[in-house]
C-alpha cells in the first residue's frame, strides 16, 4: 500500500485534480480524471457510506463524461460501488500498471 501512496504525486501532473469538500471548509476527498477516465477517487474513510461518493461520481459522469474506471479486483467494496452506478466489467488484467500481481478489473459505462 505504501508503494501506491508514494506513486500518487507522480500522477498529479497528468490528471485534472479536484478536491471535494463540504461547504468549502471540510475536505472529504479528491479525484483525478483524464479525458473520460476516472483515474483516482479517494474519500476520507470517515465519510464513506455517507452518500458523498455517489454525489461525486454522479457529478463526474454528468460534467466530465467519465465512463471508464479501473479497479483492483480485490477491492470488492469499490468494485461493487461502481457496478451499482451502472458500470460494467469489460475486461480483466492479471497485473496492475506497475506489473505487480494485482488483478485489475476494467469497467465502462
Amino acid at each position: 500500500m505504501d508503494f501506491y501512496k508514494a506513486q500518487i504525486p507522480n500522477f498529479l501532473d497528468y490528471v485534472e485534480l479536484r478536491v471535494w469538500s463540504i461547504d468549502r471548509l471540510q475536505p472529504i476527498g479528491f479525484s483525478g480524471t483524464s479525458d473520460n477516465v476516472l483515474d483516482m477517487l479517494f474519500l476520507n474513510p470517515e465519510k464513506i457510506g455517507g452518500g458523498y461518493g455517489h454525489q461525486i461520481l454522479t457529478w463526474l459522469i454528468e460534467n466530465k463524461q467519465i465512463n471508464k474506471i479501473d479497479v483492483n479486483e480485490q477491492n470488492h467494496r469499490t468494485k461493487d460501488f461502481y457496478l451499482k452506478h451502472g458500470f460494467k466489467i469489460v475486461s480483466r488484467s492479471e497485473r496492475d500498471s506497475f506489473d505487480n500481481p494485482y488483478p485489475i478489473i476494467h469497467l465502462e459505462q
